[in-house]
């Protein structure tokens, strides 16, 4: 381009700008306290205080308020840094490289790469409850290398850290601003700029309570009914987000075309949405009219823009695609599936950070299963990051291994390291220097002799695979060795848990052919079994091991039973909502046949361990027909129900009341010590121990009854128990 057309696009985009700037700032209104306050700091150069902190819920107008700052700052002179969160990688790399300072390969930022930073006059961070991981390290290290005579202003949902307001230096330097609805004037200013009559002002901002997205959704639902000053009948509810609600319902209803509708209910569904989505995701007539629908979804108040595509409110995306999906289920499943095509193409496609962010997309289609939100945080996929595993990460992860599994783990993670780094994907939060957690992709094929033999573990699932049929050359078998998270281990919900998901799918879609997946090192198999169960992860017990004097429970998919594309089509239909089939979490394991003095020791024992899962685990009436024929899933809960059942049994027999009482201070509601049972009872000590024995041979007999006959009459267990306590 010549140097002339340079600059007539230069004109044209100031231009351009300065009139989305108006357009902007007519529909402002309001805050004249916060607007001061910013004033104050922008003219005063030695101002008291140099950082604003704004919080408030969603849809009461942080980032036009900060639009409106960065206006009235440009119009002074001074240089404004904007920077929307969500378009970021919650990172220091991915915040360093948003603000356009050169990136560092590790994490952190060096000095060097600060000193970029020295030319930021005005930085405004928007939606920073994204940046929660990167709190410590704004605060403490980007914030205090800009220049002294910066503002910088900050805003997000939620009131700033107590690091913030507590700390004797950063105390008078900020200043917490709680914002909330427009009063009615300021309100009203908003209507009559949109052009709605002043006569239904009063009764809109009663219904909205001056919450300032639902002003913005009466607007425009007066825009797409081109009826500017139109009368609005006021949805009668009580709250905003219930307001929202029903002015999304209503816009739906009078968008332009079916073409609208479905890229409305497109954005809803899917994390980020793009002109690329709306051409797979809806029929359309052309190909044009994917770019047209890609900016009117742009132009709509509550949706907005990130690098990745456009994203709509949360609220107002969970009320679309609830509304959708209970409007027409068909085609709910239509668009799902549509996109879920799409985005698997995509990441068997491509590589590097645009798989993983796909394949975060693709997890994010489980949202609307609500047994899947019981393990993934879906609101914080973002706020950690997979990286791979550097030399000062070895300690770190022997620490987390130590804490959660015990010493000979440590051993066999330290053999793992040297063998098959490459497996390791390490769990990173913002600036932390340490990492967060992690997890290994064990290639168990490429395995040597050595190799099994040093780890217990891996030795068990290669065996285990093995005996299901030994894998053609070339076919990889895969076993997820570990998914730790350092503060949570293996709890639902935590970040490490839901990135190793995204891990563990990539390798799935793009690693062919495979014969078997397996996941070990599994510490609580009965909390997880609802997740693996839904993936069609089996739970093999006779593929189980020791280490650490602990039992760690394996599951197992074969692809040879099912193939990926066969397995991944039924996990489409389980994201909406098919049912998990009975035969899929049934346990392999067989049942066990105890003889008699086993199974009294097994009482015994379950009753000593009552109240600690880890040794249930391992007691062998977890696979007596005892407990299955109370439950089909072989837990430490079921056991538990079973042998607590018989305990208060007794107490419906006058002949064995004393015996239930002794054995419910015991085992069900334990004393600190068998002494203060007693005392407690208000028995001798000999007389609490001889009704304590007593019971727990009542207790033995009428589960051994159950064993071998099943579930009998109560009045008849009662009667057993009698004649058997010799009363």
């Amino acid at each position: 381009m010549s140097d002339a057309g340079s600059s007539s696009a230069t004109r044209q985009a100031a231009t351009l700008g300065s009139r989305l700037q108006s357009a902007r700032s007519r529909r402002f209104a309001g805050r004249e306290a916060e607007l001061k306050l910013f004033e104050r700091a922008l003219d005063d150069r030695e101002s008291e205080f140099a950082v604003l902190f704004v919080h408030g819920p969603p849809g009461v107008g942080k980032s036009a308020l900060l639009r409106e700052f960065e206006a009235r700052a440009t119009a002074r002179g001074r240089a404004v840094t904007r920077l929307d969160l969500r378009q970021v990688e919650a990172t220091p790399q991915g915040l360093m490289s948003g603000l356009g300072a050169p990136t560092a390969t590790t994490p952190g930022a060096s000095t060097a790469e600060f000193e970029a930073l020295r030319d930021i006059d005005v930085l405004m961070l928007d939606t920073y409850e994204l940046a929660a991981p990167l709190d410590g390290w704004i605060r403490e290290q980007l914030v205090p290398s800009l220049p002294a005579e910066s503002v910088v202003v900050i805003a997000g949902r939620l009131a700033p850290s107590p690091e913030w307001t507590a700390d004797p230096g950063w105390k008078p330097l900020i200043r917490v601003v709680g914002l909330r609805n427009l009063r009615r004037d300021d309100a009203s200013r908003l209507l009559a700029a949109e052009g709605i009559d002043p006569e239904r002002h009063g009764r809109i901002i009663d219904e909205t309570f001056g919450h300032p997205l639902a002003l913005c959704l009466y607007a425009d639902l007066l825009v797409q009914r081109d009826e500017r000053a139109a009368a609005v009948d006021a949805p009668g509810l009580l709250y905003a987000p219930d307001v929202v609600r029903s002015l999304l319902d209503r816009f739906v209803d009078e968008v332009p075309s079916a073409a609208h509708r479905g890229a409305l209910e497109l954005c809803a569904h899917v994390r980020f949405t793009t002109e690329a989505l709306i051409r797979v995701g809806i029929d359309l007539g052309a190909a044009s009219e994917a770019a047209a629908l890609f900016d009117w979804l742009r132009g709509l108040s509550f949706v907005d823009a990130a690098p990745e595509g456009l994203f709509p409110h949360d609220l107002a995306r969970d009320v679309l695609d609830t509304d959708l999906r209970w409007r027409d289920a068909a085609a709910y499943d239509t668009l799902h599936m549509r996109v879920r095509r799409h985005l698997v193409g995509r990441v068997r496609s491509t590589s590097g950070p645009e798989r993983r962010r796909t394949a975060t997309d693709l997890v994010f289609l489980h949202r609307s299963n609500p047994l899947m939100h019981r393990f993934f945080d879906f609101s914080g996929l973002g706020q950690g990051y997979l990286d791979r595993l550097r030399p000062e990460d070895h300690e770190p992860l022997r620490a987390m291994v130590e804490q959660h599994e015990g010493p000979a783990s440590v051993a066999v993670l330290t053999h793992w390291i040297e063998r098959q780094p490459e497996g390791f994907a390490i769990v990173r939060v913002g600036a932390e220097p340490s990492p967060r957690g992690f997890t290994m992709l064990l290639a168990l094929h490429d395995a040597t002799t050595d190799d099994l033999a040093k780890d217990p573990g891996a030795r068990a699932m290669w065996a285990y695979a093995q005996r299901q049929g030994a894998p053609a050359p070339g076919e990889a078998v895969i076993a997820c060795r570990y998914i730790i998270d350092r503060d949570a281990h293996q709890a639902p919900g935590s970040l490490t848990l839901g990135l190793a998901a995204i891990n563990h799918l990539q390798d799935i879609l793009t690693r062919d052919p495979r014969a078997m997946d397996l996941i070990g090192g599994t510490a609580f198999p009965d909390q997880l079994a609802p997740l693996f169960s839904y993936i069609d992860f089996l739970r093999v017990p006779v593929a189980d091991y020791e280490l650490d004097c602990r039992q760690w429970a394996v599951f197992a998919h074969d692809w040879r039973r099912q193939s990926v594309d066969p397995w991944f089509q039924m996990i489409a239909e389980r994201e909406l909502g098919a049912p998990v089939e009975p035969e899929s979490i049934e346990s392999s394991a067989p049942t066990i046949a105890l003889s008699q003095p086993d199974f009294a020791e097994a009482v015994r024992a379950a009753l000593r361990d009552l109240h600690r899962p880890e040794r249930l685990r391992q007691n062998p009436l977890l696979r007596s027909r005892l407990v299955r024929d109370l439950s089909s899933a072989d837990t430490p809960a079921a056991l538990v129900r079973v042998v607590s059942e018989a305990v208060d049994g007794l107490a419906h027999d006058p002949r064995t009341e004393k015996f239930q009482r002794a054995l419910d201070r015991t085992y069900l509601r334990p004393a600190p010590s068998q002494e203060r049972a007693a005392e407690m009872l208000g028995l001798p000590f000999s007389t609490y121990r001889r009704h304590l024995n007593r019971g727990v041979e009542c207790v033995v007999g009428v589960l051994w009854d159950r064993e071998l006959y099943g579930p009998a009459d109560p009045q008849i267990e009662q009667k057993v128990s009698s004649e058997r306590s010799g009363v």
